[in-house]
């Protein structure tokens, strides 16, 4: 795991995303709350292959940049940049997504 390349306040920070991420990343995002509040391909059970395929995809985009997000040293969900299209083509959208258990901390404030 790489070190922060980014370190906010409070315990706040993102990373590099590599592959060494899969195992928490699929432990964390097996959660039915977090399956329902997202798009529908977003798989439920949600296995370590659908963290590494995940994990290479957005390795792979070089479009719509995405960084895991850390609080204390732990994964707590990923925050991205998606570009639109059309009239929206000068636009980003900022899409945050954490795990249950981080929302409960109030980390959403933090960022």
């Amino acid at each position: 795991m790489t070190g922060p390349f980014l370190r906010g306040n409070q315990g706040v920070s993102l990373r590099v995303l590599d592959l060494g991420m899969a195992k928490e990343m699929s432990v964390i995002a097996n959660d039915a709350e977090v399956a329902k509040n997202l798009r529908d391909i977003f798989p439920h059970p949600y296995l370590y292959d659908n963290a590494v395929g995940f994990i290479n995809f957005v390795l792979g985009d070089t479009e719509n940049p995405s960084w895991p997000i850390f609080f204390h040293e732990k994964l707590a969900g990923m925050i991205g940049l998606v570009r639109q299209s059309d009239v929206y083509r000068h636009q980003l959208k900022l899409v945050i997504g954490l795990a249950d258990s981080f929302t409960e901390k109030a980390l959403q404030r933090r960022l």
